[in-house]
C-alpha cells in the first residue's frame, strides 16, 4: 500500500502480483482487483485514458464485492474515489485507506 500511496503504481502492481500468484479463490480476486486498479493509475500515468478507464471499470468489478473493508483496507473509499476518477482524471490519484492506523 505504501508504494500505491506514494504513487508508484507500476512497483505496487508488480508486488501485488506476486502475491496473487500464490493465492486463490476470493484473495486471489481480491489482489486482481487492487493490481488492476494500480494499472489503471499507470495507464493514467502514461496519458492512455482509455485503458486506464477499462482497467478501472475490471478492478472495481473485482473489488466491489470486498466493500466495505477487508484486510483493513477501506475498499468502499477507494472504489467511490475511483468512480470519481472515472468520470473526470485529476490530480493527484487516490490512496488506500487503512483503518487500522
Amino acid at each position: 500500500m505504501v508504494l500505491f500511496n506514494d504513487r508508484q503504481f507500476f512497483e505496487a502492481h508488480e508486488v501485488w502480483e506476486e502475491a496473487w500468484r500464490l493465492t486463490e479463490g476470493d484473495e486471489r480476486r481480491f489482489l486482481q482487483g487492487l493490481i488492476q486498479v494500480a494499472a489503471g493509475f499507470v495507464k493514467w500515468q502514461r496519458g492512455q485514458s482509455r485503458g486506464m478507464a477499462d482497467l478501472f471499470v475490471k478492478g472495481t468489478e473485482k473489488l466491489d464485492p470486498f466493500r466495505p473493508i477487508q484486510h483493513g483496507l477501506d475498499v468502499a473509499a477507494l472504489l467511490d474515489e475511483v468512480a470519481v476518477w472515472r468520470a473526470a482524471p485529476a490530480d493527484p490519484p487516490p490512496i488506500i485507506h487503512r483503518l487500522d492506523r
